[in-house]
């Protein structure tokens, strides 16, 4: 028995219920799939599937085998394909979307050593902070800040961001440097809400604040608030760091950090091309010091 073979076979059949079904779209006769099952049955000594004359329904142990079947299944075609991709050249077009402060400060800077691996890759950048529909906009992947509560995609985490409680130092000259979270609220603070994860507070050790004298929904616009003197607020680190190098915001609060992020790189499809496997491993080695 041909153990691959008789597993997909079985995979086939759990999820259309049905062995004419899958026999057809197996390209085999029923009594062959037939067999293939009853094999693995034998094999295995326990009974995989209930059989009627109408339905067809996995037994709970054919269920876990079931589970387990399509994720060895999955990584045994991602085998298949790493091995074929070494021989190949990585080439074709990808579309990528992702947040746009987090482009122009972290990840194009990056692009060269990208090109200069993958000069036959074609990289189209969506650059915003809307939320977006991969499989509705045609987008190969997207790079995102925070918790992902989209059950439908597929993450691979590639870094940790911290936060910085920051402000301009005309701010801090006019209205005082608070020295504990409390303080806050005697002072103007900015927010940032998103169409994804709504609003976002600013979090310190045993307390969040929700109250905003200012909001946008992306980071360009939360730092230009902060440098233009209109009060506190609590971006990235990496991606205000220039800004704090060159002193044009000041970090405050430092003995009272919040929590950092997560960042993923989310696809739709399980199954994924040379070109975006190549991508998504390129983000990983260039952010994992950041976690």
């Amino acid at each position: 028995m041909n153990h691959i073979q008789a597993m997909q076979a079985f995979v086939r059949v759990v999820e259309s219920l049905s062995f004419h079904k899958s026999a057809e779209q197996l390209g085999i006769p029923r009594s062959t799939l037939s067999k293939w099952i009853s094999d693995l049955e034998q094999h295995y000594a326990v009974k995989l599937l209930h059989r009627s004359t109408r339905t067809v329904m996995p037994t709970a142990e054919g269920q876990a085998y079931y589970l387990q079947a399509v994720r060895l299944l999955a990584e045994f075609d991602e085998l298949e394909q790493q091995m074929h991709d070494k021989h190949r050249v990585v080439k074709g077009h990808l579309r990528v979307d992702m947040p746009m402060l987090f482009a122009e400060q972290l990840f194009i800077p990056k692009l060269p050593d990208f090109y200069q691996r993958y000069p036959q890759i074609k990289l189209t950048l969506g650059i915003s902070d809307r939320a977006v529909n991969i499989a509705q906009d045609g987008v190969d992947c997207v790079i995102r800040i925070g918790e992902v509560h989209d059950q439908t995609l597929i993450g691979r985490k590639f870094a940790n961001f911290d936060f910085v409680t920051c402000a301009s130092p005309a701010y801090l000259t006019e209205y005082g440097i608070p020295q504990t979270p409390s303080e806050l609220e005697n002072h103007r603070l900015i927010g940032y809400f998103s169409d994804i994860n709504g609003t976002r507070p600013l979090c310190f050790p045993q307390m969040e604040i929700n109250q905003f004298h200012y909001s946008a929904n992306g980071a360009n616009g939360i730092v230009a608030m902060l440098k233009a003197g209109l009060g506190i607020g609590q971006p990235l680190r990496a991606l205000v760091q220039t800004w704090l190098d060159t002193g044009e915001l000041v970090e405050i609060l430092a003995d009272y950090p919040r929590p950092s992020l997560p960042a993923y790189l989310l696809t739709h499809e399980r199954k994924q091309s040379a070109r975006l496997r190549a991508f998504s491993d390129w983000v990983w080695e260039q952010f994992a010091h950041s976690s």
